[in-house]
């Protein structure tokens, strides 16, 4: 550990009440290196600026104001070792309370390698956290208000199928409690963020200009609940998505995503999605309901499918779904394809097994009216098979284990 210049000015006023203050407390060019050679174990902390200053220290109840904190130019990097040793010692929590007035957050970084995850990167170029407290004992962390300009991550996932170390992890004897987290509202303009594969020249993900905003955030463990209130991100040469909004909900007896909005430069779609158990079980034994409809620009589905027929790449497609779904049965209630002047095309039907193309048994009802289908002449090439104008559609498709009929 090493510091540069420390300055730090102490009231003890009332000392004899076991309280305190600090009037002024400032560390500038701190360093803080950790290192294991056996578990290649490799911790680095940098950080150019810290100040503080907190109005009453409470020895006796072990609180802490902290009416105002500055943390500048820090950067954080982690290497992970291949291997964690059991720990069966139950570590004495710390029972401290720090109730937070605002903390100013500028040019702070982190960035940390594993065996399985070969690189991640975050940070933020300016932050502010407005009102909150965090108990050390309860494991309660909360929030007001944080914003954050600049913000960014990268991401390089290990190539699939990588053989190497499998890095071994043993739990506690003591299981730990999960944190409480809770937010009044989360925000983060300008953000960046690219999603890429070790050894791979491109990124398979890359997103900019990203505006959030999350209202009344809870978060124990697996249970979240948040309010969605915008997002807007640029897909580099593809998609730009400028709304979204959405009430989220993953407890214990329920997982839901409802009053889903998104929309982009050609589509809009209305979202909701229920199932009645932890989402640890999705897709299992309970049945993920789901309502779906809106308008799909041709124009969002170009950089993902290049081979859609010129003549329709500034249609749109109006859906209209509704279906439950289980990782054995696929129900479709209602579906509705149309492409106003081209097709109207409607459809129900169940699949068991829908998961696995050999075992999968059900029946599919389509209906359709067919204005105008032309455009697919180009998927059929040279084959001499023409496509007329004005056509009906009427098919029942079965599959029975890896067979198709109708």
């Amino acid at each position: 550990l090493a510091v540069e210049s420390l300055h730090v000015k102490i009231g003890v006023s009332q000392i004899f009440r076991q309280q305190l203050s600090i009037d002024d407390l400032e560390l500038q060019k701190v360093k803080f290196n950790l290192s294991d050679d056996s578990s290649r174990l490799e911790l680095k902390v940098k950080l150019e600026e810290m100040n503080l200053f907190a109005q009453q220290v409470d020895l006796k109840k072990k609180q802490v104001d902290a009416d105002h904190i500055f943390l500048g130019g820090g950067e954080v990097f982690l290497q992970t070792g291949n291997s964690v040793e059991p720990d069966t010692v139950a570590a004495e929590p710390l029972d401290w309370e720090f109730r937070l007035g605002k903390i100013e957050l500028r040019q702070l970084g982190y960035r940390m390698n594993t065996t399985t995850l070969p690189y991640l990167g975050a940070g933020i170029a300016e932050g502010d956290l407005v009102g909150g407290v965090v108990n050390m004992g309860s494991q309660v962390v909360r929030m007001d208000t944080l914003n954050i300009a600049g913000g960014w991550c990268d991401m390089e996932l290990a190539p699939s199928g990588e053989n190497g170390q499998v890095t071994i992890v043993s739990q506690d004897t003591q299981p730990a409690l999960p944190w409480t987290v809770s937010a009044g509202t989360l925000g983060m303009t300008n953000g960046s963020f690219r999603m890429g594969t070790a050894g791979k020249p491109t990124a398979e993900l890359v997103l900019s200009g990203i505006k959030i905003q999350i209202d009344s955030v809870f978060n124990q463990g697996t249970v979240v609940r948040a309010q969605l209130k915008d997002l807007q991100a640029v897909q580099q040469e593809g998609i730009t998505l400028t709304s979204m909004q959405a009430d989220v909900v993953m407890d214990t007896t329920e997982t839901s995503v409802h009053g889903a909005y998104i929309r982009t430069q050609n589509s809009w779609l209305d979202l909701n999605m229920q199932m009645d158990t932890d989402v640890g079980y999705l897709l299992q034994q309970e049945p993920l309901t789901v309502n779906l409809k809106g308008t799909i620009g041709l124009a969002d589905v170009l950089p993902f499918y290049s081979d859609i027929p010129h003549e329709i790449h500034q249609q749109k497609v109006n859906i209209n779904t509704a279906f439950t779904v289980t990782g054995k049965r696929l129900q479709v209630g209602q579906l509705i394809l149309d492409m106003p002047g081209h097709f109207k095309i409607t459809g129900s039907g169940s699949l068991s097994s829908w998961q696995d193309m050999k075992r999968m048994k059900g029946t599919f009802i389509l209906r359709g009216e067919l204005p105008d289908v032309t455009f697919a002449q180009s998927f059929l090439g040279e084959q001499g098979v023409h496509i007329p104008r004005h056509m009906d559609l009427l098919t029942r498709l079965k599959a029975d284990r890896g067979n198709w009929d109708s």
